[in-house]
């Protein structure tokens, strides 16, 4: 009896290793979704964009840096991604994944993905960004704001082969509330300048949550929304 005793014991032990590994492991992918490199203070892995991106901005001193942003996985964002003008000072940023099938997802009530003032960056939805097939997916379902928007001098930024989905029932001469899937905002000092949309397609998030309006640019008087490109889009 003492030997059988002594064999469960090892299993039950065996099975509480094997459990806490397994939680580990969990732990470990739950955080691992975006990947940073190439930057000052923030080369890590994150669970959403938005903590990447809050990561960056965390670390104003990017002089120079090419920074990657890669989606290894699907994340749901809880709050809107927002990336500051630190951009005057990195000289590329670039967010593209490393794998087929993955999306970046969110509802609530902001954009999903802000740039604000951030200059020089490049969300890239093909693979290791390359090729030409539009991969990833960017979805924000609520209805009152866009998925993308780029404002306060955002400058030097491009879009391209995504697919990006939205609900935002605002129509463009709203004034009061950003309208459109993709929203190109108002500024503070120059405008929003030499920004490039191409190779996208933009649609609702399903057919009972249907956008009013794909892309809107709305300026502030003196600060021109200038040198934008919509091309080789659906």
């Amino acid at each position: 009896m003492i030997f059988q005793s002594n064999i469960h014991s090892g299993k039950a032990y065996t099975v509480r290793i094997f459990l806490t590994v397994l939680f580990l492991f969990t732990i470990g992918f739950v955080q691992s979704q975006v990947n940073v490199t190439g930057s000052t203070g923030a080369d890590n892995t994150y669970s959403t964009l938005k903590a990447a991106f809050d990561a960056i901005n965390a670390n104003a001193t990017q002089t120079a840096n090419n920074i990657v942003i890669s989606i290894t996985a699907s994340t749901t964002e809880t709050a809107s991604a927002s990336l500051t003008g630190n951009g005057t000072s990195w000289a590329t940023l670039k967010i593209y994944p490393t794998t087929t099938g993955l999306s970046i997802t969110g509802n609530f009530a902001a954009p999903l993905i802000n740039l604000n003032g951030a200059d020089n960056v490049t969300i890239d939805g093909r693979v290791n960004a390359t090729g030409s097939t539009k991969d990833i997916i960017i979805i924000n379902t609520n209805t009152g704001y866009p998925t993308i928007k780029l404002y306060n001098d955002a400058c030097l930024n491009k879009i391209q082969y995504c697919i990006i989905k939205g609900a935002n029932s605002y129509i463009a001469s709203d004034l009061t509330n950003d309208a459109g899937v993709i929203r190109i905002g108002t500024a503070s000092t120059i405008g929003n300048k030499d920004i490039t949309i191409d190779n996208c397609n933009l649609t609702s998030v399903d057919n009972t949550k249907r956008p009013r309006v794909m892309i809107s640019s709305w300026g502030t008087n003196g600060m021109v929304n200038d040198d934008i490109t919509i091309s080789n889009c659906n």
